[in-house]
């Protein structure tokens, strides 16, 4: 099996309406930022409901189906959550399946099935549990730790939780990228604009390249968890998930 496997997409308008979904949620994003750390708790979730007739149903997207999604509960519901693996680093989680209708869309509008057989021939199907935006907004990133997204006891040869990951938006070329180490060997994965990498969560080793900027510059990941329907690998990462502040 191959480490990772990367991919191209195109343009879809499910793409487009995944950025308008991150711009209507930054504000909150960078307003969460601002609070002082003395009176937030690390290891809290902050929730965040916008109402849905406020966000995506009063642009320019209205023509591209986003008033259409076949939900009763228009609200788009998030929350935000402090990381520990790199410093400064936030998870936004959707937590409803308003806004995970997003994400999902996304995925069916670039083949994703199909991209999935190139990587593992797992016969079973992938369901995604837990999709959000990472985000740092900083000029520096010194402290960040090499980890697997998911430990568990249970994992074989067969690949039953992957990770997926992309930029939503370019970013600047001296922006740390995704180190991985192999044999006590890193490398480095540079992220390009409509380029998606895949990996098994349990097998690969990685962490934030530390990088230093002149000036403080954001990055924003879109990062979606896939798994089987084996027993072990849903517990797994839904545990994982859920002390990352996931809430599906």
């Amino acid at each position: 099996m191959n480490l990772y496997y990367e991919f191209t997409f195109n343009d879809t308008n499910e793409y487009k309406n995944m950025k308008r979904l991150y711009e209507i949620v930054e504000p909150y994003i960078d307003t969460y930022s601002q609070l002082d750390t003395l009176v937030k708790d690390k290891y809290t979730k902050t929730d965040i409901s916008i109402n849905f007739n406020n966000g995506l149903n009063n642009n320019a997207l209205n023509n591209n189906g986003l008033n259409n999604t076949g939900f009763n509960n228009k609200v788009l519901k998030f929350n935000i959550f402090d990381g520990d693996i790199t410093d400064g680093i936030k998870w936004t989680w959707c937590s409803n399946d308003t806004t995970l209708y997003y994400f999902k869309s996304f995925l069916q509008s670039i083949n994703f099935n199909e991209r999935l057989k190139s990587f593992t021939n797992s016969s079973t199907s992938f369901t995604i549990k837990g999709a959000s935006f990472i985000t740092l907004n900083t000029d520096s990133v010194t402290d960040t730790h090499f980890h697997y997204d998911i430990m568990s006891q249970y994992d074989n040869d067969d690949t039953n939780i992957i990770t997926i990951l992309f930029p939503l938006y370019s970013l600047d070329t001296a922006m740390g990228g995704l180190e991985y180490n192999v044999s006590n060997t890193s490398t480095v994965y540079k992220y390009k604009p409509n380029h998606i990498i895949m990996w098994d969560s349990c097998k690969f080793l990685h962490r934030t390249e530390p990088y230093i900027l002149e000036r403080p510059k954001k990055r924003i990941l879109v990062s979606i968890n896939l798994c089987t329907s084996e027993p072990w690998a849903i517990s797994a990462v839904d545990k994982c998930l859920k002390s990352q502040g996931n809430m599906l």
